[in-house]
């Protein structure tokens, strides 16, 4: 038998055991529970919304707290060819909101070099409410990233985020907030009702 021929010989015997080893694995594995797939209606499905100038503080005692997200805003800024009165380009910026990629939020109170980050924390002045004075806080624009901070407790149930939403985008994040629970919520009972059967 020539080397090509033992070659194809022998794929073809690796082919038939590599068959019947997933046949095995598919026989034990029929008794899992399958992935459940429930289709939501069109009136149920939430646009996801850019909650501009929104931040998130940090009311925890942690130093070194930090929290990765899947989903993100994308931010492209283009040139418009145009500049400012102080000579500078003129700059479009344009943010996406997506359900894909992950965001990272930090609210270390340290940097590595072990100096206090100043920028990050809420000015000790008014608007601030004095409770917040002082706390680590994130930029958070992503409306599904803010409904998570908004439901995360401590160990004693207390609420660990507070929410700075301006007022002209309140409406539009309690509508997202709502919609999205309402759909949560239906969507595990037919999962419960499903799985109980």
């Amino acid at each position: 038998m020539s080397a090509g021929v033992g070659a194809a010989v022998q794929t073809i015997k690796d082919a038939r055991r590599t068959s019947a080893l997933i046949e095995q694995a598919e026989q034990e594995t029929s008794l899992l529970p399958v992935d459940l797939e429930i289709a939501e209606p069109k009136s149920m499905r939430v646009r996801l919304p850019l909650i501009e100038g929104a931040f998130v503080v940090y009311m925890g005692a942690a130093h070194s707290k930090s929290i990765a997200l899947v989903g993100r805003v994308y931010v492209t800024e283009t040139e418009t060819g145009e500049a400012n009165e102080d000579g500078t380009p003129r700059v479009y910026v344009e943010k996406t909101v997506s359900p894909e990629g992950i965001q990272s939020y930090d609210f270390a109170t340290h940097d590595t070099m072990g100096r206090v980050i100043r920028s990050r924390a809420v000015p000790k002045r008014k608007p601030y409410d004095d409770r917040l004075w002082g706390k680590m806080f994130c930029h958070c624009e992503h409306a599904e990233h803010l409904r998570v901070f908004l439901r995360m407790r401590n160990a004693a149930r207390e609420r660990e985020f507070e929410l700075l939403i301006p007022p002209k985008m309140r409406q539009t994040f309690y509508d997202y907030v709502r919609v999205t629970e309402e759909r949560l919520k239906s969507s595990t009972a037919e999962t419960d009702e499903v799985i109980n059967r």
